[in-house]
């Protein structure tokens, strides 16, 4: 089939489990409105395809083939629980003393990055990426799967992975022992990103962009929860966490985005907007074309893998 995505991911799927013969996989998502229109994809950045905006209520179909016949995909649909990071962010900033809110506004990107560690902490990683639908698939005779999801109208608004992942170690299962993969991600690069995020009127380019990083600090949380691959049922070597292929969608309305902007108070957004200036003034940011939106330059967030 013609795909989307095909083989490993270095970053997500990492080495080869073993030097003899390797399997394969292949995946592709599309997007329908309610009205049956397909959505076409915004673009593709770290190999993962992404829908910058879409109405609530669309329908996903995934395919999926796999290097052996009549084999198993895990598939599963996570969001970011953005309104609870927000909410928590806002708290933090209102904690702070009057000479750390001074520092803040004066561009202190060491403070910045403390308030968004500190918003994390309180929270927990594991709590800001949540499992909303899953399943286990296994493919026909001739390597091959597809299938639909109804986007419920009620899911939340926000960022959503759609992970699709083919490995296991048919040896640790048939010994019914077990290994887990381990994937580090940094939180820090965040923070600046949340200076041009949490600026009321945000255009959707940088919706999208934010999202995007969100999407590949849950993409190593995901994969990491699947375990340790080696070989398939057909003596055929995995990537060592298996193959990993997400896709990024994100639901919004109009609404929602007023609901957005209002959890962080008038106060906590000016003090954001003046320290925006200063990164600015620094080269660590640039004033986007669409709408005054604030967009960071990709070279501060991917220090995340250097």
């Amino acid at each position: 089939m013609t795909c989307m995505q095909s083989g490993r991911n270095s970053e997500l799927d990492g080495d080869w489990a073993g030097t003899g013969k390797k399997t394969s996989f292949k995946s592709n998502l599309f997007i329908t409105t309610p009205d049956g229109i397909r959505i076409p994809l915004d673009r593709v950045e770290d190999r993962m395809p992404t829908w910058d905006s879409i109405p609530a209520g669309c329908t996903i179909t995934y395919e999926v083939e796999t290097g052996c016949d009549e084999d198993r995909v895990n598939l599963k649909l996570t969001y970011f629980d953005l309104e609870r990071y927000m909410t928590t962010y806002n708290s933090t900033m209102d904690s702070l003393s009057e000479s750390e809110l001074k520092k803040l506004e004066s561009g202190d990107e060491k403070l910045l990055e403390e308030i968004n560690e500190q918003t994390i902490e309180k929270i927990g990683i594991q709590n800001l990426f949540i499992n909303i639908w899953s399943d286990v698939i296994s493919t026909d005779g001739d390597g091959f799967a597809t299938g639909d999801i109804l986007l419920n109208e009620n899911w939340p608004m926000t960022s959503y992975l759609f992970t699709a992942h083919y490995g296991y170690s048919a040896e640790l299962e048939s010994s019914n022992s077990s290994k887990s993969w381990g994937a580090a991600w940094s939180w820090a690069e965040l923070a600046l990103m949340g200076v041009a995020f949490f600026i009321p009127g945000l255009n959707v380019v940088v919706w999208g962009a934010f999202a995007v990083e969100m999407a590949l600090l849950g993409a190593g949380m995901v994969a990491s929860g699947f375990g340790m691959a080696g070989e398939n049922k057909c003596g055929d070597y995995f990537p060592t966490a298996g193959f990993n292929q997400i896709y990024v969608f994100n639901i919004e309305s109009p609404e929602e985005k007023q609901k957005r902007d209002a959890l962080i108070s008038n106060e906590n957004q000016s003090i954001l907007e003046q320290m925006n200036v200063i990164i600015q003034a620094k080269g660590v940011a640039k004033i986007a074309g669409l709408g005054g939106g604030i967009i960071l330059l990709s070279s501060l967030l991917k220090r995340r893998r250097s």
